[in-house]
């Protein structure tokens, strides 16, 4: 109702007085090609990190295996009865076939705790800081010898899926507040610099375990003895055990 308008000579009508509204339209740059590719890699990372998540979910379920295992004295009799099935399908897929009447329980959980933490440390290497995992893949080869150091095996294991889940969650958030893992959180500032911080809260093994499991990763049982062998690498003849299919030095 403010504004005034004429026909001009050519019969169009224009505004030539009274207020009105500017309306600036500003177009972001494109974005560069190494932005791009730093999207791309923060995409893969968040997918990995997903596909960890969904992962431990499925290990869980093989654990109360494992943990009724290690706490049988026989595969054929007891309450273990009913996991031989699940067993023996755990069991081949870490490279083996049991056998399982002619399986001694020391065999099977000595091979398959140890690979499933040697697996979780490969597959979960987003939720678990460097230094952890190669102080874990030192000691789980000693550690799958005895009974009790499988019980260890088999905690961690619980633990490392636990922090899969869990950096799952965070990653999630991270992607729903800010839009992707590149974009930097007002509070907690870039992805990276959160990572180190959320891995030295939420460690794997805690610090005060690490010498008794250092310790214990040094002993055989009776039972396990057998487990381990002199093999020849590189022309040396070391000490192994056998776990998910292969041979690592102890």
């Amino acid at each position: 109702l403010d504004k005034q308008f004429q026909v001009g000579a050519d019969n169009k009508v224009i505004q030539i007085g009274g207020s009105g509204t500017n309306v600036s339209v500003t177009t972001p740059p494109p974005e560069t090609a190494e932005q791009k590719a730093l999207g791309q890699v923060f995409g893969e990372e968040f997918k990995e990190i997903n596909k960890s998540g969904n992962l431990a979910n499925v290990n869980d379920q093989k654990l109360e295996i494992l943990m009724n295992l290690n706490e049988s004295e026989n595969l054929q009799s007891g309450k273990f009865g009913e996991f031989r099935t699940e067993a023996q399908k755990l069991a081949e897929e870490f490279g083996f076939d049991p056998g399982l009447q002619d399986t001694t329980v020391a065999e099977l959980v000595s091979g398959v705790s140890g690979g499933l933490v040697l697996d979780g440390l490969q597959k979960f290497s987003g939720a678990i800081s460097d230094g952890e995992r190669n102080y874990t893949k030192s000691i789980t080869p000693g550690l799958s010898t005895t009974k009790e150091g499988n019980r260890y095996l088999l905690q961690i294991n619980k633990r490392q899926n636990e922090l899969a889940k869990e950096y799952s969650n965070v990653a999630n958030d991270w992607i729903s507040r800010n839009g992707g893992l590149s974009k930097k959180d007002k509070e907690l500032g870039s992805w990276g610099s959160y990572k180190k911080q959320w891995h030295e809260a939420n460690p794997l093994i805690n610090p005060e375990m690490k010498t008794k499991l250092t310790a214990l990763s040094k002993t055989v049982d009776t039972e396990f003895g057998k487990n381990v062998k002199i093999i020849t690498r590189n022309g040396k003849q070391i000490k192994g055990v056998k776990i998910d299919g292969n041979w690592y030095e102890l």
